[in-house]
């Protein structure tokens, strides 16, 4: 409660205790006495601590109980949760995963020098590729060449066939002609 309704109520109090004297002694009501006593002495805040520091107390007792034992019986506890036999198992575990470690850093490596092997045989294949394509490249040029050319010599080849049949046709006509002379007059056809 603040200081200054604490004093006023102090002088009701004491006003109270005034008017109500008798025989030299004064006589509180315990309905006035209450507040009073409650605001001065026993202020919430100081139970709210008190009880917090209590709870804490007893929650590390409750927790830690070893923690109020004396050195040997610690020493003793320990020992007993960490037999001979448990530490050594560990520590050949810790071993097994030590060189388990190793041997993964050199798997590691190894694939690391595969890895870059295999992309300087990337970059050769690229560039073999690379001069290939050219090679490609031209052959096609020389196969398209050589089609145009064959077909130049095949319309060549059909006009001189063409020819060919027409100069055929044309010494048929001469041979019946030569023919029909040198029959004789009667043989003739009408």
């Amino acid at each position: 409660m603040p200081l200054r309704n604490q004093d006023h109520m102090n002088n009701k109090l004491q006003a109270w205790c005034d008017a109500h004297h008798t025989k030299g002694r004064t006589q509180v009501s315990p309905v006035l006495e209450t507040p009073v006593i409650l605001s001065s002495v026993l202020d919430a805040k100081f139970w709210i601590t008190l009880g917090a520091i209590v709870i804490m107390l007893w929650t590390l007792c409750e927790r830690f109980p070893n923690a109020v034992k004396g050195t040997d019986e610690v020493r003793a506890v320990s020992h007993t949760t960490c037999p001979k036999d448990e530490c050594a198992q560990v520590r050949q575990d810790l071993e097994g995963l030590k060189k388990k470690l190793k041997d993964s850093e050199t798997w590691l490596e190894e694939y690391i020098r595969k890895y870059e092997a295999g992309e300087k045989t990337l970059e050769e294949i690229t560039r073999a590729y690379g001069s290939r394509g050219k090679e490609l490249e031209e052959c096609e040029q020389k196969l398209t060449f050589t089609k145009n050319a064959l077909a130049e010599w095949k319309q060549k080849l059909e006009a001189s066939d063409k020819a060919l049949a027409e100069q055929i046709e044309l010494v048929e006509k001469v041979d019946k002609a030569e023919v029909r002379e040198n029959q004789p007059f009667n043989a003739r056809s009408p």
